[in-house]
């Protein structure tokens, strides 16, 4: 323990397309979830603190639920789920938006984010801003 505050050294910000395959489990697997798309860092040597989870529509979204899965090295483990909304954007209407904000939630080194859509073929990409250690 010190008695020395510690501060995030680098920004973190991602951002990846959702998978157009569904992955319907809520279950804990063995390995990566099923169609999951990576949207922590890939390599994190002293950890990386989660400020924010983003879904922005890229087309018309389906109704349907994203699971945010940690990825502890060995097994995935449904941690969080983002409900999207049916938006059709156009000049006059824009796209669907979420903004999931997070406090006191640092991922260890060997730990990393993924996230899966309960539908198929979702116009969206998600991402996560925060800071590695």
């Amino acid at each position: 323990m010190t008695p020395t505050p510690v501060f995030a050294q680098t920004l973190v910000s991602q951002a990846v397309a959702l998978s157009a395959t569904a992955n319907t489990g809520r279950t804990v697997v063995a390995g990566t979830p099923t169609n999951g798309v990576l949207i922590s860092p890939n390599t994190n040597t002293n950890g990386v603190r989660v400020d924010k989870i983003f879904i922005n529509g890229t087309g018309a979204t389906l109704l349907g639920q994203v699971v945010i899965w940690l990825y502890d090295g060995t097994n995935s483990y449904p941690i969080d789920e983002l409900a999207i909304t049916v938006v059709t954007p156009s000049t006059t209407a824009p796209a669907f938006q979420l903004l999931k904000t997070y406090e006191d939630w640092t991922l260890q080194p060997t730990h990393k984010l993924y996230a899966t859509s309960q539908v198929a073929s979702q116009l969206a990409a998600i991402g996560m801003f925060g800071g590695a250690f």
